[in-house]
């Protein structure tokens, strides 16, 4: 299912056009192909250069130092999670715009009666875009980043001091190129996010070739011109993978004990302030501003009739949410607990599903379309899976299936092979084994998966759009819907559920992780 819809969109380069279709792809390969690619490779670059920035930074202070608000800033640093990256868009767009509050105060205070008067840069552009992007996808660079320099032997840092070198060169010899890549991985993650991104780029303006496939398909009704846009996202999304692969070789583990005997170097004065700010940025820019903002739209709003839809909106939210990760668990435990009795033949399945996350949901949207279109005009059935909850279920699973599986995969490996032994020389068969072994040790690993995929699921919106049939609406499609039409006070409560909604989510995912650390070291 994961790899049927990847080789229908690859096989779009070689499908006949109708004329209509013919001209239609005539014009965007003429007239728009290379702006999008630029603008995606400029904005690759963009997001790289500020997650990685921040995300090793705030990664580096909090693992190894200890200042003034260190252990909130610690975990604050997730909460950008939390907030879709198109509502910081939408949010941003209406602090920054001409009419917003920024520039109507500067306006005030310099006295300035047009935009003639003065200058002030344009937040709709690629720019904007950058910044949204780098700031909302930094968790994924801090919390890679994190566990490498935890990860540190502390007889490194000894040997280092008893040489007589500093910390910064410390970071820069040492622990850097060690942490590398991690850091590789978290930056790959990140613009596998940005690539697959179609609200942000639609809010802002930006022209990329994940906003082509949106465009082509609502806009122009040209599926077939999004199935070879979406062909040429692939090839973005295999450099990128080849990237992460490049990054995961060469990585090492090593006991977090050492973490947690290792003493944190106290900062003072100067130091101290830098430290908050770098680690604060993050969080102030990529939560608490935008959370700000809708907060104020929020008071705005003089009619709430628009809210009569919101408790549908949030249970189409809970639920699709809540089924995608039974679904998405259940077919990631199956795949883990076959690994672990020696299914051979299932390692391709496992390569081939976990696949899915890295394929942007657009293109698994128009895959699994082209697929459910060829099967209706192959066998002649009249059964609708198109425009359906359950295509849409299945598009969730292909995409997020690989969220699911890492968590189990990682818990399942900490699990000795002796308890399988030992149940075995009890009479226990497979089945027995599974639920009464794997099954109570794996608690807190399923808990994990199942959170991962429905935060993911709930925020998710290329394939919501595509794939959604016409009486269903979530949150997020709401949000942007609204905010598309440039109603920000309309957009702003449906927003704001949806950010409570993924923090209980975020905090969650925090307090398992740190139960399952606690759970290891008392393994050791």
């Amino acid at each position: 299912m994961c790899i049927a819809p990847l080789l229908l969109v690859l096989s779009a380069w070689w499908l006949p056009f109708t004329p209509e279709t013919a001209d239609s792809w005539l014009h965007v390969s003429e007239n728009l192909l290379n702006s999008y690619i630029l603008q995606t490779l400029w904005l690759c670059l963009g997001v790289a250069t500020i997650c990685g920035f921040f995300g090793v930074t705030a990664a580096w202070l909090t693992s190894q130092f200890s200042f003034t608000g260190r252990r909130w800033l610690e975990w604050g640093m997730i909460l950008p999670l939390a907030v879709p990256a198109y509502i910081s868009a939408y949010s941003y767009g209406w602090l920054f715009e001409y009419a917003g509050p920024v520039q109507t105060l500067l306006r005030d205070w310099m006295g300035w009666s047009s935009r003639g008067d003065y200058w002030f840069p344009q937040f709709r552009s690629l720019g904007g875009a950058m910044w949204v992007l780098g700031i909302s996808t930094t968790p994924y660079v801090y919390l890679l980043a994190r566990t490498a320099f935890l990860s540190q032997p502390r007889e490194w840092w000894e040997a280092a001091a008893t040489l007589g070198t500093y910390p910064a060169r410390f970071f820069r010899k040492i622990a850097l190129p060690a942490a590398r890549p991690f850091i590789a991985t978290g930056i790959a993650l990140s613009l596998m996010e940005t690539i697959a991104d179609i609200g942000t780029v639609t809010v802002l303006g930006v022209q990329t070739v994940s906003a082509g496939i949106y465009r082509s398909w609502f806009f122009m009704s040209e599926p077939l011109v999004a199935a070879r846009l979406a062909g040429l996202l692939l090839i973005f999304v295999f450099v990128l993978m080849g990237v992460e692969a490049l990054g995961r070789r060469g990585m090492r583990y090593s006991s977090l004990r050492q973490h947690q005997q290792k003493d944190l170097v106290r900062l003072h004065g100067g130091q101290n302030v830098l430290a908050v700010m770098a680690c604060a940025l993050p969080v102030i820019a990529g939560f608490l501003l935008p959370v700000g903002i809708l907060l104020r739209l929020v008071s705005y709003s003089t009619s709430w009739g628009f809210m009569e839809s919101l408790s549908e909106y949030l249970w189409q939210s809970v639920r699709l949410g809540g089924f995608t990760g039974v679904l998405a668990v259940t077919a990631a435990f199956v795949m883990v607990c076959a690994e672990r009795f020696h299914a051979q033949w299932l390692r391709l399945v496992t390569l081939l599903a976990n696949l899915g996350y890295a394929i942007p949901g657009a293109v698994v949207a128009v895959g699994l379309m082209m697929l459910f279109g060829w099967l209706r005009e192959s066998t002649g059935s009249t059964f609708i899976i198109t425009g359906s909850i359950a295509g849409l279920l299945i598009a969730y699973t292909v995409r997020f299936m690989a969220t699911a599986y890492s968590p189990l995969h990682s818990g399942m490996l900490r699990i000795p092979e002796e308890m399988d032994m030992a149940a075995a020389s009890l009479g226990k068969g497979k089945a027995k084994t599974i639920f009464l072994v794997h099954v109570p040790l794996l608690m807190l690993s399923l808990c994990t998966a199942f959170i991962v995929v429905f935060l993911d699921t709930v925020k998710e919106l290329p394939a919501t759009l595509i794939l959604r049939p016409f009486d269903v609406k979530t949150l997020a499609v709401a949000a942007f819907e609204f905010s598309s039409d440039d109603r920000y006070i309309e957009a702003a409560p449906y927003s704001l559920v949806l950010i409570a909604m993924s923090t209980v989510a975020v905090i969650l995912l925090h307090w398992v992780q740190k139960r399952s650390l606690e759970w290891r070291d008392v393994e050791h």
